[in-house]
């Protein structure tokens, strides 16, 4: 919600180190890439895809430097690329054989962010807990990527892996650090933003309707301590508000 502060606080950085200016370029590329699509919620243009695919696939090596920030940074460099392939596939204007192989390649991408992952926890066992916040997000777009083309099945895989994770994510977060609200809230929409979406596909009755009382619970008690909407909250809202659309 502080996109503008963040970028003049960039601005002033004065870059110690090549990996910390390889740092702020791919900040300032990932705030185009939400900035231009409208927090994820809107195609973009094939000049802007062409740009930032280009940012993104910029070539580094920080192994000798800081091997833990050379993985993170290729975790999210590959997840990017992954978004941009996938505003190809769900735009209308390309054939389908061309979306076949953006497909292909984001799927690769998302696929290549979670082995990421996986090296960073192997690696560093104190930061696996941290990875399932950031494999959640991954599965998530993994389940963009195939309601796009009307996969249901993997669909709802990948809604389920990413509802897992961050469930995992947030309880351990939350008795960790129980005084620190402010993420606190952050991580539970993210995770409700997954129950939501995983509604659609709940057939048991019960089940459904647990679900819904406490994403119902949940959304009233941030609307009331909520001054600014954030992304995330309203895409909450409207997953739970069009929870009977397939």
């Amino acid at each position: 919600m502080e996109e503008d502060e963040l970028i003049n606080l960039i601005m002033k950085i004065i870059p110690a180190s090549s990996a910390l200016e390889f740092v702020i370029q791919i900040v300032k590329s990932n705030l185009a890439l939400f900035g231009e699509s409208v927090g994820l919620t809107s195609q973009i243009s094939f000049d802007t895809f062409s740009e930032l695919k280009s940012l993104f696939e910029r070539k580094f090596d920080f192994t000798n430097q800081d091997k833990n920030l050379h993985l993170w940074i290729k975790y999210f460099c590959s997840g990017r690329l992954g978004l941009l392939y996938m505003f190809i596939v769900r735009d209308s204007d390309f054939d389908a054989k061309h979306k076949d192989l953006y497909f292909q390649k984001s799927e690769q991408c998302f696929d290549d962010s979670l082995q990421t992952l996986i090296e960073i926890a192997e690696n560093y066992p104190q930061e696996a807990i941290y990875t399932k916040l950031y494999e959640g997000y991954i599965y998530r777009n993994l389940f963009r990527l195939y309601k796009s083309i009307d996969d249901m099945e993997k669909t709802f895989h990948y809604i389920s892996l990413a509802s897992k994770t961050h469930e995992a994510f947030y309880l351990y977060y939350k008795q960790r650090y129980p005084n620190d609200g402010y993420l606190i809230k952050h991580f539970g929409k993210e995770y409700y933003l997954d129950c939501a979406e995983r509604l659609k596909f709940i057939e048991d009755p019960l089940e459904k309707k647990i679900i819904e009382n406490t994403i119902r619970s949940f959304l009233g008690k941030l609307e009331t301590d909520t001054g600014k909407q954030h992304v995330v909250l309203n895409q909450l809202r409207s997953a739970f508000e069009n929870k009977s659309d397939r």
